[in-house]
């Protein structure tokens, strides 16, 4: 089931369907920029951790939004 492109927001976490946490860093245009959660830390500083997709795609790749830690 995935999550709806308009709620997606920049500093929120969402767990996938495959069990990962991703956080939202920011947007760009169309794309949500994004780190996988390792170990409980969301690594949003280092930017050689980011990683892009487009907002549809990362929306049907999330199933519900989870707290961050």
């Amino acid at each position: 089931m995935a999550v709806p492109t308009e709620p997606l927001r920049v500093g929120r976490c969402y767990r996938t369907t495959k069990a990962e946490v991703f956080k939202i860093v920011t947007f760009d245009g169309t794309r949500a920029i994004y780190v996988v959660e390792r170990n409980g830390i969301c690594p949003t500083w280092n930017k050689a951790a980011w990683r892009v997709m487009s907002k549809i795609e990362f929306a049907q790749q999330v199933v519900c939004e989870v707290l961050c830690r």
